[in-house]
């Protein structure tokens, strides 16, 4: 009891040949948890923050469903690591910030209203589309006008980038260059189609990774009230800006 059922394998007969047939289930590694939590374990101690832990809990408690699924992605990322390979742990780091910056109430999500964009902009597009395309191809650059006012994700990076006085940005060298690596990767796996020399693989995109994860620290910590100056002090003591300090403007 109180431990995981599973199915190992399930055995029946062939109605067609009265033959024994064994289906057996590939099982997955379970999640391995520590039994307990040591100081390096942790982003910041309990002492540095006692002061102030239930403002925090508080805190956590009340935005937490807003970014639940932000969370997830990022969280998943972080703790399924054998579970997940690169190039989808990757995805969910990115997807992840696209959810936070499209559920933060503070930055808008589109250029334009979406009523006004379909009544008159979208609306004057789709006019002009070749009749004698295919209707599927007609579809499908309908489908793609459809949603022309929100916000790219380029534009979503580049306002996470700004927050709180360019915070982050004052943490990287080259942030445009870092920027595109984080846009045009994404691209690339999404639609695996031209590769540029942003596009980051093998241990290259192991080390965006982990730049990314810094960025979302660093968001999370805004939401939970920290201080830039605490924050500042927080990601130097773990030397979370040396994965952001390594962003050099040299491409394969």
């Amino acid at each position: 009891m109180n431990s995981p059922t599973k199915y190992l394998y399930l055995k029946g007969k062939s109605s067609k040949t009265d033959k024994i047939i064994t289906i057996y289930f590939m099982q997955n590694n379970e999640l391995q948890l520590k039994d307990s939590i040591g100081i390096l374990d942790t982003l910041v101690s309990f002492n540095k923050i006692k002061s102030k832990f239930s403002d925090i809990l508080n805190t956590w408690f009340l935005f937490y469903d807003n970014y639940k699924s932000s969370f997830v992605l990022f969280f998943e990322s972080i703790y399924l690591l054998n579970k997940l390979n690169l190039e989808n742990k990757y995805l969910n780091i990115v997807h992840s910030l696209e959810s936070y910056h499209r559920k933060n109430q503070n930055h808008s999500n589109s250029y334009m209203e979406k009523e006004k964009y379909i009544s008159s902009i979208y609306k004057d597009l789709t006019k002009y589309i070749p009749v004698e395309l295919e209707d599927d191809f007609k579809d499908a650059l309908k489908s793609k006008l459809k949603y022309g006012y929100e916000y790219s994700l380029r534009r979503r990076i580049k306002e996470l980038f700004r927050l709180n006085n360019d915070f982050i940005n004052n943490f990287i060298i080259n942030s445009d260059i870092l920027q595109k690596e984080i846009i045009e990767t994404r691209n690339y796996l999404t639609h695996y189609d031209e590769k540029t020399n942003f596009v980051k693989d093998e241990n290259d995109l192991y080390v965006l990774c982990e730049k990314i994860k810094v960025i979302f620290i660093i968001l999370l910590l805004f939401e939970l009230k920290f201080s830039n100056d605490d924050i500042k002090i927080l990601i130097e003591e773990q030397e979370l800006n040396n994965k952001l300090h390594n962003v050099s403007g040299k491409h394969r």
